[in-house]
C-alpha cells in the first residue's frame, strides 16, 4: 500500500529510508515511477537515499528488494510537492493623513491558514488592512502567508508616505455685488500643483487664479482643491456673498394723457425681476387707496380703483420690497399727476 508524503516547493533535498528485510544478500533499489525531473542525490541501491525535487508536482517513488530467487518486494511512496503561496498586495499613493487600504492579492493553490502583516511595528492578521500615516517618510511592510500544508512565503517592501500640498486663496473685491459681479480669485496654494475650482454655482475652472462673474446675488461656497504630482490633495472652502444692489428710480411726476410719453407711474431699475416680493400702493392725500400692485411690471395708469380718471394732484406712494436675498426694505414718496 502506498504512503502519501506532502512537501513544499523549495524543500529540495529530502531524505528517505526504509527498513529492509533480514536477508543480507537481497538487492535494494530506489526508482521513480513518476519522476517529473526529480533527481537522486544519494545512492539508489541502499536502504537510504536523498532526492532533489526541482518543481512542484506529484511524484511516485518505489523502493524494491530482490532476493536470490528473483522474488521482488516493493514499497510505494506518493510524494506531493506543493507550490508556495505567492504573497502580494496593492495600494494607491500614500499621503499624510489619508486612509490607505492595502488589498491582499496573494495567489495560492491551497487555502491559506495564516496571514500576518507587519507594518510600522504593528502586527495584523486581517486579510486586508487599512492604515493612516501621520508623518511623511519611509515605512517597511511585509506580508507573511502560510497555507494548509504549511507552505509559507513572505513579501516585503518599503512604503513612501508623501506630504500633502497646502491650499489657500483670497478673492477681490471682498464684497462683490450684483452691479459689480466679477470676482478675481488669487491662488496662494503650494506651487506646481493642479488646481480645481468650484465656484458654488455649478461652474468650475482649472485655471490657477481664475476670474468668475456671478449672475445672481447670494451666498456661494467656493472650494479650491489642489493635487500634486504624487496624487496627494488638499482643499479649502470659503463663503462669498454677492450683495443685492437695490437700484431703482421712482419718478416724481407723470402725465397719463395717452400720448405714449410718461403715461404710467412705477419704479424702473436694475434686476427688479429678481426681487422675491414687491408691493406698490398709491393713496390720495386724504388716505384713500387709489392703486396697488404686487407685479413689478404693472404700473399705475392714473385711474382710481373704480376705473375713473384720478384728478390732477399730489399722491403718496409706498413700495415694500424683498430683494433676491430676502432682505426687506420700505420706500415712500410722492408723485404729481398732471394731465
Amino acid at each position: 500500500m502506498g504512503q502519501s508524503i506532502h512537501l513544499c516547493e523549495g524543500d529540495s533535498l529530502q531524505e528517505y529510508w526504509v527498513i529492509p528485510s533480514d536477508a543480507a544478500n537481497n538487492a535494494m533499489q530506489w526508482d521513480f515511477i513518476v519522476g517529473n525531473g526529480a533527481q537522486f542525490v544519494g545512492a539508489q541501491n541502499t536502504s537510504q537515499t536523498i532526492i532533489d525535487f526541482p518543481i512542484a508536482g506529484t511524484y511516485v517513488l518505489q523502493f524494491s528488494e530482490t532476493n536470490q530467487y528473483g522474488c521482488v518486494g516493493a514499497v510505494i511512496l506518493d510524494i506531493v510537492v506543493h507550490s508556495l503561496p505567492a504573497p502580494s498586495f496593492s495600494y494607491e499613493t500614500i499621503c499624510v493623513g489619508q486612509p490607505i487600504s492595502f488589498q491582499n492579492t496573494t495567489t495560492a493553490s491551497s487555502a491559506l491558514e495564516l496571514i500576518q502583516w507587519e507594518l510600522n511595528g504593528l502586527t495584523d492578521t486581517s486579510y486586508h488592512i487599512s492604515r493612516t500615516f501621520l508623518q511623511e517618510g519611509l515605512y517597511p511592510i511585509s506580508l507573511y502567508v502560510e497555507d494548509e500544508w504549511g507552505c509559507a512565503s513572505t513579501y516585503s517592501e518599503v512604503l513612501e508616505v508623501h506630504s500633502n500640498p497646502e491650499s489657500d486663496f483670497y478673492f477681490t473685491p471682498s464684497e462683490p455685488s450684483a452691479t459689480d459681479p466679477l470676482v478675481q480669485f488669487i491662488n496662494l496654494s503650494t506651487p506646481n500643483t493642479q488646481a480645481i475650482w468650484d465656484f458654488g454655482n455649478n461652474t468650475f475652472s482649472t485655471d490657477w487664479s481664475p476670474a468668475h462673474t456671478y449672475e445672481n446675488a447670494g451666498w456661494y461656497d467656493v472650494q479650491l482643491k489642489v493635487e500634486d504630482d504624487n496624487g496627494c490633495q488638499d482643499s479649502i472652502q470659503k463663503s462669498l456673498l454677492v450683495k443685492s444692489d437695490l437700484l431703482f428710480y421712482v419718478p416724481d411726476a407723470f402725465t397719463p394723457n395717452s400720448d405714449g410719453d410718461n403715461d404710467m407711474f412705477g419704479p424702473e431699475g436694475f434686476q427688479m425681476d429678481r426681487w422675491q416680493s414687491y408691493h406698490l400702493k398709491v393713496w390720495s392725500q386724504w388716505g384713500e387707496l387709489i392703486f396697488e400692485s404686487t407685479d413689478v411690471n404693472q404700473f399705475w395708469d392714473g385711474k382710481t380703483k373704480s376705473g375713473l380718471y384720478a384728478p390732477n394732484d399730489t399722491y403718496v406712494w409706498s413700495i415694500r420690497i424683498n430683494d433676491e436675498l430676502g432682505k426687506q426694505t420700505h420706500h415712500t414718496g410722492t408723485v404729481n399727476l398732471l394731465r
